[in-house]
């Protein structure tokens, strides 16, 4: 598995009939400051069907009650605390940017271009629950890149759902070092390999 910096330029159009792209989000903690990207999630996009928006599944393992602080209280102890494996569909506008960049080589692969993390973050602003619409969700910081991985057939969203219900009933408790939304994540690109 290798990393690279999502350019919409290429590796969003290149998406065939049928198939996704796999892609890994780490983000700010739900309720944590927004300069600390800890939380990570895996996105699978869908290709877009004609003059319609791509869908994004994101598939993440989080605390059931992230913001309470006995939850807080619990994860800096070292406890393990009740886990949600939490599934969710963006829809992002795919249109051209009016400055795509052609020369992909020059950006560092920490950053990527200004106007996909915009499509993301103001889907996941659209899409968010009133609880959740604060000025600093809407900013939300975050790295999104892109997986190139080696399977036998491209990762479906039906797969995802299917890994996702087991590890819930298997680790359905989220531990900071043995059973966190990282290890949820590395076991799902995992099962895509197979």
């Amino acid at each position: 598995v290798w990393c690279s910096k999502i350019k919409r330029s290429n590796a969003l159009s290149t998406t065939t009939q049928g198939s996704s792209n796999v892609f890994v989000r780490f983000s700010p903690l739900i309720g944590g400051p927004s300069f600390l990207p800890l939380h990570c999630e895996v996105m699978l996009m869908s290709p877009p069907a004609e003059n319609e928006a791509a869908s994004v599944h994101c598939f993440d393992f989080l605390p059931r009650e992230p913001t309470k602080t006995e939850t807080l209280m619990s994860l800096m102890t070292l406890q393990s605390v009740p886990g949600l494996v939490r599934y969710r569909t963006l829809n992002i506008d795919m249109s051209p940017p009016s400055s795509v960049k052609s020369d992909n080589h020059r950006m560092p692969l920490l950053s990527m271009e200004p106007s996909m993390e915009d499509a993301i973050q103001s889907a996941r602003y659209a899409t968010s629950s009133s609880q959740d619409s604060s000025e600093e969700s809407k900013n939300r910081g975050g790295y999104t890149f892109a997986l190139s991985l080696s399977t036998p057939s491209p990762p479906t969203i039906s797969s995802a759902q299917s890994y996702s219900a087991v590890y819930q009933s298997q680790n359905g408790r989220l531990h900071l070092l043995n059973n966190s939304c990282l290890n949820y994540a590395f076991g799902l690109i995992q099962h895509f390999r197979q």
